[in-house]
């Protein structure tokens, strides 16, 4: 036989035997053993997290995260009812400088004080949320367009999500009876939120920019914005039942649903998650359902890590931060929904997804003594920006306090 070919039949058994060895043991193609071993460790990791974050952990996170975001607020001056943005590593006192303060990241803190007067029952997170909302009305704008639309306008901003988040509190509020004042707002932005949806469904990310509506910024497209719109609509519809804000509210499932990867998935995944479950809830539509569901099931498999043995077992992405906690707020509303269907297996892997999610916050959030002797209230509380940054931001702990928050009263 001419040598190449003998060579080469040599090379080819080898590979034929390789490939043998790893179908056997599993590794190429698990076997049925195999499967159900992985099955049984997940779930014997499972009953270990849930005996370490009972309800009464997730809660007493939820409200350390809580009390640190009410140090930070303003109580006196033109800014009361507002948020100090960030504690940076280095710092040694509470200095109410704005820098780099983003209106949504007070109105999305607002409203997760609210979260936690719901859950804990503890009337100083919803007064320190009616502070924060009449800081948000100060920055509320009759649009000179249309006289009967109105929108919230942070230094010469106009966003589409900048006018849904505030939204979320004042329906919240309203709901429960808890402010008079606020349904005038109800239409007014309901319209501006209608005004930025285009005939398709999609949003307009921006309305104004640098004071200006022609300024190239206002083509950009958030990803974050969308869901952000579509909550306060089913929010809206809730407590109006005007199907306006459900008509609107389907044209924009219907766009986003068909693509959602072409919207940033990971980043549209967890209020659009959030405001899907609310919709099914509300009108028995399985489309919405089943959109959360995809947006769930996709997020999970392909960004997290969720090996036991992986040093930041239960973050997501490559670079593991404190954005774990947002996507934790949409799955926590995924699992809700698929306990209530008796989605038994989705329910156990939204269940593992989250309580590993809660594993790598508990990392992250300081308790008294963590500040290397600097005074406890300037941290304790506040969740870190990841592993590697110390800074402690408004936004990155009311996602986590509202993701532990909505997970005590949801999954127990």
């Amino acid at each position: 036989m001419n040598r190449k070919y003998f060579m080469a039949a040599v090379a080819c058994a080898a590979l034929l035997q390789i490939v043998f060895l790893l179908i056997f043991t599993g590794v190429l193609f698990p076997s049925d053993r195999a499967r159900e071993q992985d099955r049984l460790a997940k779930w014997e990791t499972l009953a270990e997290l849930e005996g370490e974050f009972t309800r009464e952990r997730l809660l007493a996170m939820a409200e350390a995260g809580g009390r640190w975001i009410l140090r930070m607020q303003v109580r006196e001056g033109e800014n009361t009812g507002r948020f100090v943005y960030r504690v940076d590593a280095e710092d040694t006192v509470i200095s109410a400088v704005f820098d780099e303060d983003n209106f949504l990241r007070q109105a999305g803190t607002a409203y997760a004080l609210l979260v936690l007067h719901e859950a804990t029952g503890d009337a100083t997170f919803q007064e320190g949320a009616r502070r924060a909302m009449q800081y948000l009305l100060s920055r509320y704008r009759v649009d000179d367009r249309a006289r009967d639309r109105g929108y919230f306008e942070f230094e010469g901003e106009v966003k589409l999500g900048g006018s849904a988040l505030p939204m979320l509190s004042c329906v919240h509020l309203v709901a429960r009876g808890a402010d008079s004042s606020l349904p005038q707002y109800i239409g007014p932005v309901g319209r501006f939120l209608f005004f930025m949806q285009k005939e398709n469904g999609q949003f307009r990310s921006v309305d104004m920019y640098k004071n200006s509506r022609e300024h190239k910024r206002t083509k950009w497209n958030s990803a974050i914005y969308p869901g952000e719109a579509m909550l306060a609509l089913i929010r809206m519809y809730a407590v109006t039942r005007d199907t306006a804000y459900l008509r609107s509210f389907d044209r924009a499932y219907r766009y986003y649903s068909a693509k959602p990867d072409r919207h940033g998935s990971a980043k549209f995944m967890p209020w659009t998650t959030t405001a899907m479950a609310e919709a099914f809830v509300l009108t028995r539509d399985e489309r919405y359902r089943d959109f959360a569901y995809r947006l769930s099931d996709d997020l999970i498999a392909k960004e997290q890590h969720l090996e036991i043995d992986d040093p930041v077992f239960g973050a997501f992405h490559e670079s593991p931060s404190i954005n774990t906690a947002t996507y934790l707020e949409g799955l926590v509303d995924a699992c809700r929904i698929a306990k209530a269907e008796d989605d038994h297996v989705r329910h156990q892997r939204y269940r593992y997804s989250i309580f590993a999610g809660f594993r790598f916050l508990s990392t992250l959030q300081l308790k008294s003594g963590d500040s290397s002797g600097q005074d406890d209230d300037l941290r304790a509380g506040g969740f870190m920006s990841s592993p590697k940054n110390a800074d402690i931001r408004i936004d990155n702990t009311q996602h986590a306090s509202s993701a532990l928050a909505k997970a005590a009263m949801t999954m127990f």
